[in-house]
């Protein structure tokens, strides 16, 4: 494993487009990029490159999620996300990110407890 700084796009893509795997926390828009979608109910700003990514470069986006339960780690990977390249790149990162944080919801309904921001996510 290596650590990639966010501030270098191009590795990003590269590791990629090479058939790499890349983790990206993608539960808070903490650098204040990313799109403005309905979350539990209201109107929050969520990260975007994570989407940007898959749409550009073509991989395959595995939402996952660890819990701590009884002093163990779980992990829990869910289904690809469906994402689609329609030509309008905006619409489809903005599409992209509403449908990641439909995923994101349930597992924080399911863990509140588990979910711990520093940031405010809601206005």
């Amino acid at each position: 494993m290596r650590l990639i700084p966010i501030s270098a796009p191009l590795a990003l893509h590269r590791v990629l487009k090479e058939g790499g795997v890349l983790g990206v926390l993608a539960d808070r828009a903490v650098s204040g990029v990313g799109e403005r979608v309905e979350f539990f109910g209201r109107t929050a700003l969520l990260p975007s490159a994570h989407v940007a990514l898959a749409l550009r470069t073509g991989a395959t986006l595995l939402p996952a999620f660890a819990r701590r339960e009884h002093g163990r780690l779980f992990a829990t990977i869910e289904e690809p996300l469906a994402l689609q390249a329609t030509g309008d790149r905006n619409a489809d990162v903005r599409e992209g990110v509403r449908r990641f944080a439909r995923v994101l919801e349930r597992h924080v309904a399911r863990f509140p407890e588990q979910w711990t921001v520093f940031e405010r996510v809601w206005k």
